[in-house]
């Protein structure tokens, strides 16, 4: 994209990457072409325009030099110069001070937030006066209208400020373009009206006496008759202490009906949560409802500071130096409506005093407080506002979508984007209404995707446009640096140590890295609305928040923290461990899910040193990791073997890793490493027997695997290991079966040992193996015993036999001689759960396993070509025969070339490539067979 900026000076953004203006005349050429906005240039204007001083010898040869340099210098984007009739164009490319006219035109029936949120989005885009070293000559006049529309857009902004309530930011912004243009009348009176709202009576007279006598002595004027009458009204104090400060105006609120038909229901209500959680606006909607009074206290910092503001905010008249309690509690006397303290959090005293002081004096009067903590008052009803409703699958325009989008079309009106980016964006952004708010004014000057690319919620790039306003929401940062300011040392250290967990956690897992005070900490950061408790055990830290408490971690406090929780996730993952062998698989499992997590954020730092504590919680994580088919995770164990060759664990956790990619070659190697490293009688050492087992079924040494799982039946009967015995016993039973004999006496032994273990995973691999023997006998007992396995597995979340259950069903009735539409269905089912797993052995054997299918298709060439990339040549026993058999068929029914070209077209698919093009046939075929409705 070719962007071209010129307030501040020109500059130019190809691709994303800045370049400098072209310097000389090609840069004198792109400035005329710019100024007229994508019309032709006539080449007579171009001459006088490129050449001011005097005309070349030859000017149609010069200026198409020119233009060929201008050309090279914007790269991809010089076609954009493009030759039209008799002169120029330019046909490419944003210019930035169009997009700052855009914003700094009014648009009908917008509210009072969202024209705030435009002329902010504006006034960010000038950087300084426009077209820099051209501003004297070619740009002259849209300089001037530049620059006269950038004063009329900052008091735009100040008179915009004022209306929303937010005087004092106003008073000051006022205070600089007075000084920097004292004689501009609009200005004056803008100063004059905030000045007189703060109650500044004698600085609002002072500014007026001055700017009446600099008007006299330099222009010989008076003041304006409306200028005169607003004077007279302020030296009358006819507009003293506005006894009716009211709410700041805010836009369309999304998704809060619920939420403030609960605010609205009590004498004293503190609103609470965290910062950008909207609960001003919350507490402003809801005010709007009837008479209010609103007291913003962010700015200030004292009690007595507090009481002032209330009475300036309620129109108390007080004396110089008189006791402040007796002069509000006579102007509450005479209040009805809602009394609005916005927030409290930093002076909880002095304004929990105030709401009881209010509610004492006037049964009329109601209280509304937002805060980031409670005041811990009984009389106090705390309503904890939530963040925006995230969108679902089946919901695109949730609250926080909704939110995104308006502030962005007001930002940016031709507003277009995927709505699965927006979702996205909004998850990241934890649904704060600030955050989004923020985002969305960016769409003014970057695009959705610039946001959706970046890791994280990037809380750098999420700051408001507006020069002034409230500080602390000039940017997210500030917003949070706000409330952990707020903080004592242990909190603050606390919310740092917290921060490291990647998900959900419970108080213990607290306890682990804060120690025994755990407890009152972690009620303290969630009383500060820092941290949120999910009333199921577990508390939520918001993304937002997590990356402000890391980024204000040093270098040696973040070892520290990064050290204790991988001692936490090696403990927990070892725990989770060995519950996932017992009869409470469910329950382990999913603690193994959630540990996965924080094993990824430990091997972040871990992996690239090699250090020792990533091995325990990869060989915790193994057995899970294999059910859950998650070779990414095991793959961390091969990048650590090389810096601890002789751990029998590790290896073996490689050796699984290797087995589900297909690399049989590193599985072998690591398989027997793994049997010779381990101690004999150990866990360890029935781990690398049961994998070497495995492996060889795979290659189809049925003998051999059975020697192995023979000894590993040996040895975990003699630890007492039940669920190990009972695996043991099932790795035997097929090895035997896929050689051929009979498992029966095998089978009846797993049965007894399985019960004895009673664990989901064990009873799963024994229906499957159920199912592998009556496979060869009875196809109807065989699809029960496969459906009974897949069952099983799911309760648990195991992945692997779910699949090889459903791979083996689809592989039965593909032997069919008529399938039908139900076979299909099912061989489409079983390859869409292999392809993309990462698992290409198994999606391997399930291809394997779907060649009969293409046979009796009358699809030669795609089951020769699916042959070859399933590597059938490695397929055993019956299954090897079978194969066999079939593929003689098939490729008597192709010529030579044919049978060669299929070879060669599969030899050359990888797994997943393969399975797209089997799974586009079938379902080409299945919907032939689909009747109509």
């Amino acid at each position: 994209m070719l962007e071209v900026r010129v307030l501040g000076g020109p500059a130019l953004r190809i691709d994303g990457r800045d370049l400098p203006f072209p310097a000389g005349r090609p840069g004198r050429l792109l400035v005329s072409l710019l100024l007229a906005r994508g019309r032709v240039v006539p080449t007579g204007q171009l001459y006088e325009d490129v050449w001011p001083d005097s005309e070349p010898g030859d000017p149609r040869a010069a200026l198409h030099t020119t233009v060929a340099r201008l050309r090279r210098s914007l790269g991809a984007y010089g076609s954009a110069v493009q030759r039209s009739g008799a002169g120029y164009r330019l046909d490419a490319g944003s210019l930035d001070a169009d997009t700052f006219t855009a914003l700094a035109t009014d648009h009908a029936h917008e509210s009072a937030d969202t024209r705030r949120t435009r002329l902010e989005t504006a006034l960010a885009l000038w950087q300084g006066g426009p077209w820099g070293e051209f501003a004297a000559d070619l740009a002259f006049a849209d300089t001037q209208r530049l620059t006269a529309l950038h004063t009329t857009l900052r008091e735009d902004y100040a008179e915009t400020l004022l209306g929303t309530g937010q005087v004092r930011a106003t008073t000051d912004l006022l205070r600089t373009l007075v000084a920097e243009q004292p004689l501009r009348e609009r200005r004056v009176e803008l100063l004059l009206l905030a000045l007189e709202r703060v109650g500044a009576t004698e600085e609002a007279l002072a500014c007026y006496a001055t700017y009446r006598e600099r008007l006299a002595d330099e222009q010989g004027l008076d003041p304006a008759p409306h200028l005169r009458d607003l004077h007279t009204r302020i030296l009358r104090r006819e507009h003293t202490r506005n006894p009716t400060v009211r709410a700041p105006t805010v836009g369309e609120l999304f998704g809060r009906d619920t939420h403030l038909s609960v605010i609205d229901q009590h004498r004293w209500v503190t609103v609470v949560g965290p910062g950008g959680v909207g609960k001003t606006s919350a507490a402003a909607a809801t005010a709007t409802r009837r008479a209010h009074w609103w007291a913003d206290l962010a700015e200030v910092a004292t009690p007595e500071a507090v009481w002032h503001n209330v009475i300036d905010a309620v129109g108390a008249q007080t004396v110089p130096g008189g006791d402040l309690e007796p002069a509000l509690r006579h102007r509450f006397s005479h209040l009805e409506g809602v009394l609005v303290l916005d927030n409290c959090e930093h002076v909880p005293v002095a304004a929990a005093r105030i709401a009881r002081l209010a509610l004492a004096v006037s049964a009329d009067l109601r209280v509304l407080a937002t805060s980031r903590r409670r005041m811990g008052l009984p009389e106090e009803q705390v309503f904890a506002l939530p963040p925006l409703r995230l969108p679902s699958v089946d919901d695109d325009e949730s609250p926080a979508v909704a939110l995104f989008r308006a502030r962005a079309e007001a930002v940016c009106p031709d507003f277009r984007a995927d709505p699965d980016a927006i979702a996205r964006l909004v998850r990241r952004l934890d649904g704060l209404p600030l955050a989004i708010e923020l985002a969305a004014g960016r769409m003014g000057t970057m695009t959705l995707a610039d946001l959706d690319r970046r890791p994280g919620p990037r809380l750098d790039l999420l700051r408001s446009a507006a020069p002034f306003g409230a500080r602390r929401q000039h940017t997210l940062t500030a917003t949070i640096t706000w409330s952990y300011d707020l903080l004592d040392p242990d909190e603050a250290r606390a919310l740092r140590w917290i921060a490291v967990f990647t998900g959900r956690f419970d108080l213990p897992a607290a306890e682990a890295l804060l120690g025994a005070r755990a407890a009152d900490l972690v009620s303290r950061l969630v009383e500060n609305s820092l941290l949120t408790w999910t009333g199921t055990g577990l508390y939520r830290l918001l993304d937002t928040v997590r990356d402000f408490a890391r980024g204000h971690t040093d270098a040696d406090e973040l070892d520290r923290i990064r050290r204790a929780h991988a001692r936490w996730v090696a403990e927990q993952t070892a725990l989770a461990d060995a519950g996932m062998h017992g009869p409470d698989e469910k329950r382990w499992a999913t603690i193994q899910d959630a540990l996965a997590r924080e094993a990824a954020a430990v091997a972040t730092w871990a992996l690239p040193v090699a250090d020792p504590v990533l091995i325990d919680i990869v060989v915790a994580v193994r057995h899970w990791a294999y059910l859950r088919l998650r070779p990414d995770i095991l793959r961390w164990a091969c990048e650590l073997h090389s810096a601890h060759p002789a751990d029998s664990a590790l290896s073996s956790a490689a050796a699984t890793y290797s087995w589900l990619v297909g690399d049989h070659d590193r599985a072998h190697r690591y398989g027997r490493a793994a049997v010779e490293q381990a101690e004999p009688g150990t866990r360890a050492e029935w781990v690398a027997l049961d994998i070497l087992s495995d492996e060889l079924l795979t290659a189809g040494d049925f003998g051999a695997a059975a020697a192995m799982a023979t000894r590993a039946h040996a040895q975990a009967r003699a630890r007492d290991d039940l669920t190990a015995t009972a695996m043991s016993t099932v790795s035997l039973a097929l090895a035997v079966i896929y050689a051929g004999q009979d498992p029966t006496a095998l089978l009846a032994r797993a049965h007894d040992e399985a019960a004895r273990a009673n664990n989901p995973t064990c009873y799963a691999w024994l229906a499957y193996t159920e199912g592998e023997a009556y496979a060869q006998i009875d196809d109807e007992k065989a699809t029960a015993a496969l459906e009974s396995a897949a069952a099983l597995a799911s309760t648990v979340g195991n992945r692997i036999v779910a699949g090889v259950s459903r791979t083996a069903a689809a592989s039965l009735h593909a032997r069919s001689a008529t399938p039908d539409l139900t076979t299909i269905t099912e061989a489409v089912d079983a390859l869409k759960f292999w392809a993309g797993s990462g698992n290409d052995q198994l999606l391997r054997t399930c291809l394997r396993n779907l060649i009969p299918l293409f046979h009796h298709l009358a699809l030669p060439a795609l089951a020769v070509e699916l042959s070859a990339t399933a590597h059938t040549h490695l397929a055993a026993g019956a299954e090897a025969t079978r194969l066999t058999a079939i593929l003689t068929t098939t490729e008597s029914l192709l010529t030579a070339q044919q049978r060669s070209q299929a070879h060669t077209r599969g030899a050359h698919h990888t797994p997943d490539t393969a399975a797209h093009l089997a799974l586009t046939t079938l379902t080409r075929i299945a919907s032939d067979l689909t009747p109509e409705k």
